[in-house]
């Protein structure tokens, strides 16, 4: 059966094509073909001639005749129509258009989704009750540029003109120093606590729609917000910076480094938190500041669990955590006085079927610590838990590996070749030679290193649970995700600024991070059956966007966007964002 006519007969769509140095105007009437199952053009039409220069069309006398309602008009094609136009505005317009910095064919898609989603998440808000209105504006779109080209700044200038943008005009390289360097660590502080607080808001929220949806009573006492601590090394060849220092730099440590670290909350994987450091300065001794920071700034963390790794551990900032009411999952190293000799008193615990979890693959056993919290209205004595940890498995494979590596130095040191001296000082321990200058393992010290293979150690004040803090100290995760992000897909690791503009600059980076953290993580929540973020890629779906791209109108300051895909269509959807408009005009 024929699909029914929807259009009258003399309706025709309007085209163009080009023969030799003139383009030409055409329409044409597309009718189904039940035979072949397709659209196919039933007939054309001659309209007229095209000046590409001005868009102005001059319209063929057989075709005037057929249409009398457009003699004696100055018609326009545009975006495949014909448009009356007053040549008087028609000049002003033109004079206008030229003025504009962007191109005639610019990318769309892709950069006005990231201002969208900066807007519907509070981004922008923030950026520019914390730094102004036009100084926030332009921090969020070279946070854009950095996520969309991981390139150095001063490209900024000549991609602002090939990508939409909602700024009055490009930053020059003179201009973005000049913004980044009135970027100050005050204003970042009061930035990241406004998003601290829309976190707090976004998981009450979140708690409450879980509630609602099991028709439950809210509890008087809500559970409480995870938060992960970390710092990274960030190499810069600057001689200026103050607080670029020779650290322990695991890659490039000829160079100095600045500690930079930052507080993701594991519930959208937005930046919370950051603070520069000295480069040399440890995880451990920037503990303390980094609470007296927090409390300064106004961040109320009594609704906050803070989750660190060992490096952040010593009993001098738990004591500070706990005197400052602040509830932590911790991890905890191995040299710590009294861990190991716990291990070896539980070691038959830690064998035991009772102790065993089979989802981790490992047996646990919790302790009960005592400490006291002092404060200004006196003291109490407070419990916290101490959560041994041993995985069977990985003790196997860490036994195995040294075993093989003592077996193979030790082989080659009887023979007298010669072996590594790195390789040699990490098993130096645990051989031994004879009077007769013969090396053997060292049977007892191996007893004790095994006694402790495989195992790991948690505490907190606010996970009695093993299972339950051992899973929370995994999500800990998400905060190296943020490092990766911030370092290797946006460009971070290396800080090419002077001591004036490096605060601003590493501000722009942690703007492209928690959008693409952000944009993730939305995305992922949104996945359906049907609907999947293309092979677990963001870069893909930016991809997909960047392709969205606008024409400027040959007479007009406006642009005409591309009909969007359904690869498209569903990006936008996952990152929850309705259609783009069609046309917009430039700024």
């Amino acid at each position: 059966m024929a699909r029914p006519r929807t259009l009258p007969e003399n309706h025709f769509r309007l085209s163009t094509f080009r023969k030799g140095d003139h383009t030409y105007i055409y329409g044409y009437r597309n009718e189904w073909d039940p035979q072949k199952k397709q659209s196919r053009v039933a007939k054309r039409i001659y309209v007229g001639t095209l000046n590409e220069a001005t868009g102005r069309a001059r319209l063929g006398k057989k075709y005037l005749a057929s249409h009398p309602e457009y003699v004696g008009k100055t018609l326009y094609f545009e975006n495949h129509e014909l448009v009356e136009r007053n040549e008087v505005v028609q000049a002003e317009e033109e004079d206008v258009r030229e003025e504009t910095h962007l191109s005639n064919n610019i990318c769309y898609g892709a950069p006005w989704a990231l201002w969208q989603f900066a807007l519907k998440n509070g981004i922008l808000q923030h950026l520019q009750e914390a730094f102004g209105k036009e100084d926030g504006r332009n921090l969020l779109a070279l946070g854009m540029y950095q996520l969309l080209t991981g390139q150095a700044m001063n490209g900024y200038e000549d991609w602002v003109t090939e990508a939409w943008l909602p700024v009055s005009q490009p930053l020059s390289s003179q201009r973005i120093s000049e913004l980044l360097s009135r970027v100050e660590h005050e204003a970042m502080m009061k930035y990241f606590r406004l998003r601290f607080e829309r976190s707090k808001d976004n998981y009450r929220k979140l708690i409450e729609q879980e509630f609602k949806a099991r028709h439950e009573p809210m509890p008087s006492k809500l559970s409480k917000l995870y938060m992960a601590l970390d710092s990274t090394g960030i190499s810069t060849f600057s001689v200026t910076i103050e607080d670029a220092a020779y650290g322990h730099a695991k890659q490039n440590p000829e160079l100095k480094q600045i500690n930079f670290t930052l507080g993701v909350d594991f519930i959208n994987g937005d930046v919370c938190y950051a603070r520069e450091d000295d480069g040399s300065i440890t995880d451990k001794s920037v503990y303390k500041s980094i609470l007296m920071e927090m409390q300064n700034y106004g961040f109320d963390l009594s609704e906050t669990v803070l989750v660190t790794d060992r490096g952040y551990s010593s009993l001098y900032n738990l004591q500070g955590l706990i005197n400052c009411d602040v509830s932590f999952v911790a991890g905890v190293p191995m040299v710590e006085k009294g861990v190991k000799e716990k291990f070896k008193k539980y070691q038959s615990a830690l064998s035991h079927i009772a102790f065993y979890n089979s989802e981790y693959d490992v047996y646990c056993r919790t302790l009960t610590e005592k400490f006291e919290r002092s404060s200004d209205s006196g003291s109490c004595c407070i419990d916290t838990y101490l959560h041994l940890y041993r995985f069977p498995k990985i003790a196997a494979d860490q036994t195995a590996m040294l075993l093989k590596k003592i077996d193979k130095l030790v082989t080659d040191k009887n023979k007298g070749y010669k072996v590594d001296p790195t390789d040699w000082k990490g098993i130096a321990k645990y051989v031994r030679e004879d009077s007769e200058h013969h090396w053997t393992k060292d049977i007892e010290a191996l007893s004790q290193w095994q006694s402790t293979a495989g195992c790991f150690v948690i505490r907190s004040d606010y996970l009695a649970d093993p299972i339950k803090a051992l899973t929370v100290y995994r999500r800990r995760n998400i905060v190296e995700v943020a490092f990766r992000q911030f370092k290797v897909l946006d460009g971070g690791a290396r800080l090419f600024a002077t001591e004036t503009t490096y605060i601003g600059k590493l501000m722009v980076h942690v703007i492209a991070q928690s959008l693409r953290m952000a944009m993730m993580v939305q995305a992922k929540a949104r996945e359906t059956k049907d609907l999947k973020i293309p092979d677990n890629s963001l870069e893909k779906m930016l991809n997909t966007l960047k392709r969205i791209r606008a024409v400027r109108a040959p007479t007009r300051v406006s642009w005409v966007a591309e009909p969007l895909s359904k690869k498209a269509r569903d990006v936008l959807e996952l990152l929850g964002l309705p259609k783009p408009p069609t046309t917009f005009k430039s700024i």
